[in-house]
């Protein structure tokens, strides 16, 4: 009976991977070949020489495994969310990692990130808002617009819509401008560690040579949003003071 039980949450569980994977391939697939459209970053993809396809492959089913990691914490460990909802959570946060993805490939290969992987990942996360949290509206407005019209000031245009982006994700979750502003933290930890030990920052503190942020952003995004369920499962009280 036990063994019965054991092999339908296997192949549940199996299920929702292969899931996971083929909404975050499709969508970055769609958003790639929307790419082969632009003659110029065709050039400079050539001319860098691009991203392998096994790499770009890699990074899929990292994603891939990030969404399924955090929906076997947060949403099938929890009764927050109704059952008849939970797959379409899943399928939003794939597209999601997908257009995460082609901004990171992008990213590395031409520094050419387009609106529309944008306009589909904040689709995809306000349509996360309808179906979970949308009790901090105000400070996601707020963190957007310091985002478009601040920090924009410091880094990227692409680098604040991916924050703001993540910002509206977070949202859904439970996670306030705290949250946001540790998201932002660890992304810049990350940078700094592993550029330092790359030898890439001067004494002044920036980068001798700049380098795609999208991968530190989305590696960072992952890491808070499975750290946030776990706490907040565990300690439900803690996490709500800290985001």
């Amino acid at each position: 009976m036990n063994y019965g039980q054991d092999c339908d949450k296997f192949s549940s569980r199996m299920g929702c991977l292969l899931f996971c994977l083929a909404v975050v391939f499709l969508t970055y697939y769609c958003l790639r070949m929307l790419q082969k459209l632009d003659k110029e970053a065709e050039c400079i993809k050539q001319q860098k020489k691009g991203v392998s396809p096994v790499l770009q492959l890699c990074v899929c089913i990292l994603n891939s495994e990030a969404v399924f990691v955090f929906g076997e914490i947060w949403m099938f460990g929890t009764d927050i969310f109704p059952v008849n909802s939970r797959i379409w959570y899943v399928m939003l946060f794939a597209i999601l990692a997908g257009c995460l993805t082609a901004a990171c490939i992008m990213d590395v290969e031409s520094c050419m990130i387009y609106d529309y992987v944008w306009w589909l990942g904040m689709i995809a996360g306000v349509l996360l808002l309808c179906i979970g949290k949308c009790d901090r509206i105000m400070e996601l407005l707020l963190f957007i617009l310091l985002q478009e019209l601040f920090f924009c000031r410091f880094y990227g245009r692409a680098d604040c819509h991916a924050f703001a982006v993540c910002a509206i994700t977070e949202t859904a979750t439970g996670i306030g401008m705290k949250g946001y502003l540790i998201h932002m933290l660890v992304a810049f930890s990350m940078l700094a560690l592993i550029q330092g030990m790359c030898h890439n920052i001067n004494n002044k503190g920036n980068l001798k040579q700049p380098i795609p942020f999208l991968p530190y952003i989305t590696g960072s995004f992952w890491i808070l949003m499975c750290l946030n369920s776990i706490l907040q499962k565990t300690f439900p009280a803690y996490l709500y003071k800290l985001c």
